[in-house]
């Protein structure tokens, strides 16, 4: 699967995927680019696409919200392209269900058109990072840059030396 990220104008982009095999668009997601925070937000999910694909197969599922919080806590491995195996952190595995697991398989077979064993594995490999993981690492990186932006910014320094204030780069976050 090929992903592209492109920047349609200022204010929207759009995430396009293309299946290998064929010449044919499967799906469009797009944003809208209104205010510095949705800018950070395009480069924080650019760079997470980027680097797993399958944060974007998990969004194109028919599933419920509760199920897509599930996969984004899984890392995934697909064995001989009709073999998934997911792999799970301990501390999710409350929401695991037979159910559920039957629903994954069905949701996933509809989504590649063939018939997809997923195979649910409860495993703390730090070594591979979750969906949810790996954005959240995006999202601390992107905080602590932008800490050290606002550090130089000549505004915070002249507040600083006006009131004796001191910076406390621990109260930023993206709201």
């Amino acid at each position: 699967m090929v992903i592209s990220i492109i920047k349609k104008n200022e204010k929207i982009f759009a995430i396009q995927t293309q299946s290998n095999n064929i010449n044919i668009i499967d799906s469009f997601l797009y944003c809208e680019i209104t205010n510095t925070l949705n800018v950070i937000i395009y480069n924080i999910l650019r760079k997470a696409l980027q680097n797993d694909s399958w944060i974007l197969q998990i969004y194109q599922l028919s599933l419920s919200q509760q199920s897509k919080r599930f996969l984004l806590n899984t890392w995934c491995e697909t064995i001989n392209n009709d073999q998934i195996y997911l792999y799970l952190r301990h501390n999710y595995q409350h929401m695991y269900s037979k159910e559920l697991h039957s629903l994954l398989q069905k949701e996933l077979s509809n989504n590649f058109e063939k018939l997809i064993v997923v195979h649910i594995i409860k495993n703390n490999n730090c070594l591979k990072k979750t969906p949810i993981e790996y954005i959240y690492m995006l999202y601390k990186d992107k905080i602590l840059q932008l800490s050290q932006e606002l550090l130089k910014d000549p505004y915070i320094k002249l507040v600083q030396s006006l009131f004796n204030a001191k910076f406390d780069a621990k109260s930023i976050e993206l709201i």
